[in-house]
C-alpha cells in the first residue's frame, strides 16, 4: 500500500560538568534527556492459508501507532582524597536517577477485505483514521 508510512524521529541531548574544588577533589555531574516520537499507519495480512487452495486469501488489518517517549537521566558524584587516622583515603559518593514518561495511542482493526497472498492488491483502499 502506497499510505503505509512510518516517520520516527529521536533526539538526544546531554551535558557533562566537571568542576574541580583542588588537586584532590572534584565533583562530576552529568545529564541527559532523550525524546523518541513514532506515527505509523500501515495495513498487513494475518492469518492462516488452507493447505491446496488454489487462491488462498489472508486477513486484513489496519493499525495507527502514535508513540511519545521521554527519558530524562541526571547522575553526580563527589571524590576525592584526604588523610585519616594516619593513612590515606578516597571517598567517593554519589546518586543517579532516570525517568522516563510514554504516551502512547495504539489501534488496530481487521478490514473486511481479504488479501490474495500471491497477487497482493498494492493499491488497497486507506481505511479512515476513526
Amino acid at each position: 500500500q502506497a499510505w503505509n508510512d512510518w516517520q520516527s524521529q529521536r533526539t538526544t541531548l546531554f551535558a557533562d560538568l566537571t568542576h574541580h574544588f583542588n588537586d584532590d577533589w572534584q565533583l562530576k555531574v552529568t545529564a541527559v534527556n532523550s525524546r523518541n516520537l513514532q506515527d505509523i499507519k500501515y495495513a498487513a495480512s494475518q492469518g492462516t492459508v488452507k493447505y491446496g487452495d488454489p487462491a488462498p486469501t489472508a486477513e486484513m488489518y489496519a493499525a495507527l501507532f502514535d508513540y511519545d517517549h521521554r527519558d530524562f537521566g541526571l547522575d553526580a558524584y563527589l571524590d576525592g582524597k584526604f588523610e585519616a587516622f594516619g593513612l590515606q583515603h578516597e571517598l567517593i559518593i554519589g546518586a543517579n536517577g532516570s525517568r522516563g514518561t510514554q504516551d502512547d495511542v495504539y489501534a488496530i482493526r481487521s478490514l473486511p477485505d481479504r488479501q490474495s497472498i500471491f497477487l497482493p492488491n498494492h493499491h488497497f483502499p486507506q481505511p479512515a483514521n476513526d
